[in-house]
């Protein structure tokens, strides 16, 4: 999916990155692991987010202008972010969900 700026005053939102996770052909893509990756728009820009990922959740940007994606690897939530310019990644860490009792 892309990620997508939107301008300031109500403009027109456009896109500052696109996420692609690329898993092997398999019978079964649900449970399949690939390499999620993170390029600019013109494609030129590609940066490797993780491997190991089976679920790309979404993508956005946060209110400091980051990229922030939140994706399923080895059976964990990780939240990642990313610098809007040169897509470096800036932090990344599990996110701990308690059992529902």
């Amino acid at each position: 999916p892309n990620v997508m700026m939107t301008a300031k005053a109500g403009g027109t939102a456009r896109p500052v990155a696109t996420l692609a996770l690329v898993k092997p052909a398999r019978p079964d893509l649900e449970s399949a692991e690939g390499t999620l990756l993170l390029f600019d728009p013109s494609g030129l820009n590609v940066q490797t987010v993780a491997d190991g990922v089976r679920e790309l959740h979404t993508a956005d940007v946060d209110a400091e202008g980051r990229i922030t994606v939140l994706f399923e690897r080895r059976r964990r939530y990780v939240l990642a972010s990313f610098n809007v310019g040169s897509l470096e990644k800036t932090q990344e860490h599990e996110v701990t969900v308690p059992a529902l009792k």
